[in-house]
């Protein structure tokens, strides 16, 4: 199966990696083939799509 995964976080502080690398186990796991990983870091979850580009490119693939 190929899947995408959204990886986010609220401050710039923060990292994305422990959620990458949880992500990826499961993915090795499951036989999943990772085609893309998107990503927005240093943005609320509570902002609109439109302050979240790579949350809205994951829901409007071109």
């Amino acid at each position: 199966m190929k899947v995408g995964f959204y990886l986010r976080v609220s401050t710039m502080d923060q990292t994305t990696e422990n959620q990458r690398i949880e992500l990826e186990r499961v993915a090795r796991q499951r036989g999943w083939e990772i085609v893309h990983v998107f990503e927005d870091a240093g943005i609320s979850g509570c902002k609109g799509r439109d302050k979240r580009p790579a949350f809205d490119a994951m829901l409007n693939p071109t």
